[in-house]
């Protein structure tokens, strides 16, 4: 009993000595697998271009926020000048030095391919009322998604750019729920505010669309509209439909800031070439955050030794003992003087609507109009009573 006791007790020294010297072992595959965090700061490098240039765009003030304007309309805007703003701004050179960024209001920058597919559509003789309702909810959304993200990140535009290059994609994903709950609220009104196109005609055959409203002395066309109210209530709480018109709208637009191009150097670049010049004017920053996650994913997984390791190398680079070209600074081409005052927002003339083919009232106020005697785009009830009670004696 006692030999196979003795035993017994060596067999587990000899487990938990192995247990121990396994603990110590450097897991080289965990560290390995750890440096797909780069990947992911490039991706956070990404994003932060994408912040930094939808910054940019929105200090020249060429957002579509005007719902009355083109592209939702053929009115195009009074863009009153086309600014220069300022981009890789130098911190600590007298006098301070950027690289100029002209964004155009051009036809292809004022140019998004979906909402002018919507405004023929609407601009089109076959314009149905019940797909103008669904357009009209989308575009209204999308216009104060521009307008709300032109504000934002023009304010962001005011502060350091290397706190924007940093600090960007914590910013936009904290500030982008809000957005998203401001379009589902939003959305609630706007659903049952635009129930008053069920209450319209298109009496066009050709050319463009005539608006008619459908009065109550149209017994089948009015009982059609309360139909689809009612509908469309019942779609609203089973569905959700402000839901997917909030994040549809919001994707939208952020994909929309993707597609604008411009001008840097006298050459044409868009979100790629703004990141690839970021990488290098903020070199420091990218490779400093890089080597820490290393570093520290080196003590981690693979001991001390190897941490400490990583360290001195990293010490013999800075102090250029090792010649290696990793922290040095990359200086951008054409830096000039930052003008005084370039970061304001460029002036936007007003947009007066040519035509606007629905009247400023939504359901509740057309349903009481139209019960009170008052027709939005026509004659009111009572004065087509007059005139039947005319023709009936007339007869």
């Amino acid at each position: 009993m006692s030999e196979s006791n003795d035993t017994s007790i060596i067999d587990d020294k000899k487990l938990e000595s192995e247990g121990e010297n396994t603990k110590d072992d450097p897991s080289y595959g965990k560290f390995f697998t750890s440096l797909l965090i780069i990947l992911f700061i490039l991706i956070y490098f990404l994003i932060s271009s994408y912040v930094l240039y939808a910054c940019k765009i929105a200090q020249t003030n060429i957002l579509p926020t005007d719902i009355n304007c083109y592209p939702y309309t053929d009115n195009k805007p009074e863009i009153e000048s086309t600014i220069e703003t300022n981009i890789f701004k130098t911190l600590f050179s007298d006098p301070a030095l950027s690289v100029k960024l002209n964004i155009p209001y051009n036809d292809y920058n004022s140019k998004i391919s979906i909402l002018d597919t919507l405004r023929k559509y609407k601009d089109s003789s076959s314009s149905h009322y019940l797909v103008n309702y669904i357009i009209s909810i989308f575009e209204t959304l999308v216009s104060r998604n521009f307008g709300i993200l032109n504000y934002i990140l023009n304010s962001l535009n005011q502060i350091p750019e290397v706190i924007i290059v940093l600090l960007g994609p914590i910013f936009i994903s904290f500030i982008m729920p809000f957005i998203v709950l401001f379009n589902c609220l939003y959305g609630v009104y706007l659903w049952f505010y635009n129930m008053s196109w069920f209450f319209k005609k298109n009496t066009s055959s050709k050319g463009n669309p005539v608006w008619e409203d459908v009065s109550i002395m149209e017994p089948f066309g009015y009982a059609c509209a309360i139909g689809l109210i009612i509908i469309f209530t019942i779609l609203f709480f089973i569905t959700a439909p402000y839901i997917w018109f909030s994040l549809i709208s919001v994707f939208f637009v952020m994909f929309t800031l993707l597609s604008y191009k411009s001008t840097m150097n006298n050459k044409s670049v868009g979100l790629i070439e703004i990141f690839l010049d970021v990488l290098k004017f903020y070199k420091m920053s990218f490779v400093t955050i890089t080597c820490i996650f290393i570093i520290t994913s080196a003590f981690i997984n693979l001991g001390t030794t190897f941490g400490f390791v990583g360290l001195g190398i990293l010490f013999f680079i800075w102090y250029g003992l090792i010649s290696f070209d990793l922290f040095n600074s990359v200086k951008l081409n054409n830096l000039t003087p930052i003008v005084s005052g370039s970061d304001e927002q460029a002036p936007r003339g007003i947009c007066k609507s040519q035509d606007i083919k629905q009247e400023e009232s939504g359901f509740f106020s057309n349903i009481i109009n139209k019960f009170s005697g008052k027709q939005s785009g026509g004659k009111n009830i009572s004065d087509r009573l007059k005139k039947l009670n005319k023709k009936i004696n007339n007869r």
